[in-house]
């Protein structure tokens, strides 16, 4: 009723008035926001990646009854969910397009964009040449997407004539009924670029995307450590414990360390802890010139931070670590460190199920993802960023016990002591409750 009503203010003549259709939109997209928040998975614990135990005193056994139970649980719980919004997303993109019918209403070619942002859910609607959208930057929504299109459309057509822009950012995926686990690994913000010239829909030839974080996606952080808490084996390697969601994903490292050291190789194993001799992948350190523009961190004079990326497809999917290699440095000394993977998807809308078709460019950072699409099988777009939790080896830490340190440990062993006794607590009840 609220698309018929909307259609009724467009179409009134002779001319419609737009503040009142603006303001429609603007109202209509705060409700259809609330409608996708209630309506989308959370994808968090249903895989069990989301639970991450660092104590040897939970056995196998209770870590599977833990993991299991709250997997059931979510699992249902999202499965409902997906049910809804494969019967939502057809009537919300119905009403999506009879509000761009609204913002485009005696909108003329080389307009400024009209944009309406409410909550998660943005739109922006434009009208431009061929040539001006195959050489002009968009701004699909200010704090998070910014797109660069090349569509070359009928190798016919006047490369003067009009083509239609509509870019919806979704905060929240809505393509999220996937007809496997792909859905799970979205973790960006989704833009669905509908592009329409006379002839029709018109097809994307090339698409490179920017996805901001920090303003509706949150930026990631370096975390301090200490080398006599992570150095250990022969190599005296600074070991961190990394997760590799999938063959697509990309794996991005930092190590920020005291000035006047230099020259660090990371090496990088799937499963086991790497050394100089065994490990599946090295490289060199790249340093970052601006960690304002990597990492969204004020430049320290007193530190110099390094890069290290590892491809696609050279980690198994799981558990894998990553050990630092400072050349001639066998001293005490704080660092700071981030790891995170990504990789660049889209949604095929014929086998209902995001498909690693992009490539993530060299050019992403900490800050944001750039995806390159040559010819994408779809019109919608995300990424997969990840960054795993910075879990505790309990064994390296406590073979280096600190006196100094000695109220860290005793707060880290005291909040262990009382979370193993709730885990045991609530087993034991639940055992209660299925006798009875």
């Amino acid at each position: 009723m609220a698309t018929e009503s909307l259609k009724t203010l467009y179409t009134t003549k002779p001319y419609p008035i737009f503040e009142n259709l603006k303001e429609s939109v603007s109202a209509m997209t705060a409700l259809l926001d609330r409608i996708i928040a209630a309506s989308v998975p959370s994808y968090h614990i249903a895989d069990g990646r989301g639970i991450v135990f660092n104590s040897s005193d939970i056995s196998k056994d209770d870590e599977n009854f833990i993991k299991t139970s709250l997997g059931i649980l979510s699992t249902e719980k999202d499965q409902q969910k997906i049910d809804l919004i494969r019967k939502v997303l057809p009537k919300l993109e119905e009403t999506l397009n009879a509000m761009y019918d609204s913002l485009l209403a005696g909108m003329v070619v080389s307009q400024v964009p009209e944009m309406v942002e409410r909550g998660g859910l943005s739109l922006m609607a434009s009208k431009m040449t061929g040539h001006d959208l195959n050489t002009t930057t968009i701004i699909a929504d200010p704090k998070t997407v910014v797109l660069n299109i090349k569509s070359g459309g009928d190798t016919a057509s006047d490369p003067n004539s009009e083509v239609v822009i509509k870019a919806t950012v979704y905060t929240q995926n809505p393509y999220a009924s996937s007809s496997d686990s792909s859905s799970y690994n979205i973790t960006s913000p989704v833009v669905r670029v509908d592009l329409r010239d006379n002839n029709g829909t018109r097809e994307l030839s090339t698409l490179s995307m920017t996805i901001k974080r920090g303003a509706k996606v949150p930026l990631p952080s370096l975390g301090s450590f200490f080398s006599n808490d992570t150095r250990d084996g022969f190599d005296n390697l600074l070991y961190h414990r990394l997760s590799v969601p999938s063959l697509h994903s990309t794996v991005v490292t930092y190590i920020q360390l005291p000035l006047e050291m230099g020259n660090v190789v990371a090496y990088f194993r799937s499963g086991k802890a790497p050394s100089l001799d065994r490990h599946d992948f090295n490289v060199q350190g790249k340093l970052v010139r601006s960690t304002e523009g990597e990492l969204a961190v004020s430049s320290d004079e007193n530190t110099t931070t390094f890069k290290f990326v590892v491809p696609p497809g050279v980690l198994k999917v799981g558990a894998a670590l990553v050990g630092f290699h400072v050349a001639e440095c066998n001293e005490t000394f704080a660092y700071k460190y981030l790891s995170f993977t990504d990789s660049c998807h889209v949604w095929d809308e014929y086998n209902l199920k995001w498909v690693p078709a992009c490539k993530m460019s060299s050019a992403s950072t900490a800050t944001e993802t750039v995806c390159t699409c040559d010819n994408p099988p779809g019109v919608a777009f995300a990424s997969a960023f990840m960054v795993p939790p910075n879990t505790i080896d309990f064994k390296l830490v406590f073979s280096k016990f600190d006196p100094n340190n000695a109220s860290v440990y005793g707060t880290l062993i005291g909040l262990l002591l009382v979370w193993v006794l709730g885990v045991v607590w609530a087993r034991r009840q639940d055992k209660k409750t299925r006798k009875r």
